[in-house]
């Protein structure tokens, strides 16, 4: 995934396009239900400040989510904690 850049996706539509692509894989893999809503969420909530007002709008619930739950291990980083952690 590349990093998301604000001056990048206003001026450049190849960016944006990519940005939309990226955006949409995630979201599909979450329907279905390929990745949680956490694992969907990480890569999701930096594109808040980028996109247009009613995607930001939308992407605001995964800002949400993000907030909440940046504490909690996902992916590989489970492995890294301990059984009684997780419990």
């Amino acid at each position: 995934m590349f990093g998301v850049d604000r001056m990048s996706y206003r001026y450049n539509l190849e960016y944006r396009a990519s940005a939309r692509n990226q955006m949409r894989d995630i979201a599909q893999r979450f329907l279905a239900g390929e990745i949680g809503v956490i694992k969907a969420t990480r890569p999701l909530s930096p594109f808040h400040a980028v996109v247009e007002p009613m995607m930001s709008r939308a992407l605001g619930v995964f800002v949400g989510i993000d907030s909440e739950t940046d504490a909690l291990p996902i992916g590989d980083l489970l492995q890294q904690w301990s059984t009684e952690a997780l419990s």
